[in-house]
């Protein structure tokens, strides 16, 4: 789902809502999904921000208990979070081929890469996002957790070669583990194959608007 609100400032657009189910135990074929609900994810255009307007990137979802919130001594950008339960934000130019990808966990760390082609990495252990600012809470008794990165849209025009964030496609992923089970696979937008692949530009949702 894409929407628009102007806010004096041109408008902008969000992006997301509760993730679709894409595959769910495509190794055993069983349809178990999380106790309640699914991960929620949104990005978002925002005037107002110290470097102008940002993109917030937001997700939510139900801890497991091997998701170990790690202390502040230990290192908050890790790569290979896709390993465990995980929300992902991909951002695309669908002329050039380049695109980001950022990826927020429950356990309190992030990460975030561009690809200068399908799967293509620019360094091979990601870099974090200039001028970015990740924040990150769990509540409910820790049974809920949400996490957000803001990244100021000049950065993001710079990275991907856009002159806006409308001429992007993006796509909202996760995946989540079930204590003793296969990981189940969420996407925003549909993605075809017999085998979970978020790695797929062209069915990207398109930012303009065109859905």
């Amino acid at each position: 789902m894409i929407s628009y609100s102007d806010g004096g400032t041109g408008g902008g657009f969000r992006l997301g809502g509760p993730l679709q189910r894409m595959v769910q135990h495509w190794v055993t074929g069983a349809t178990l999904g999380p106790p309640s609900g699914v991960p929620m994810a949104a990005i978002e255009e925002l005037p107002g921000g110290q470097h102008g307007s940002e993109l917030v990137f937001r997700a939510g979802m139900e801890p497991s208990p091997t998701d170990v919130i790690r202390p502040p001594s230990e290192r908050e950008f890790v790569d290979g979070l896709w390993k465990r339960n995980v929300v992902e934000c991909f951002l695309g130019n669908p002329v050039t081929g380049r695109y980001l990808e950022i990826h927020l966990a429950p356990t309190h760390q992030w990460w975030a890469c561009l690809f200068r082609g399908e799967r293509q990495r620019e360094q091979p252990a990601g870099h974090p996002l200039p001028l970015s600012h990740v924040r990150q809470s769990t509540a409910r008794g820790n049974t809920y957790w949400e996490g957000e990165v803001r990244v100021p849209v000049v950065v993001l025009q710079s990275l991907l070669e856009v002159h806006s964030l409308r001429d992007l496609r993006g796509n909202l992923t996760a995946v989540w583990y079930p204590p003793g089970g296969h990981a189940c696979y969420f996407s925003l937008a549909r993605l075809p194959g017999e085998r979970p692949d978020f790695h797929q530009p062209g069915h990207w949702l398109p930012l303009s608007g065109n859905v």
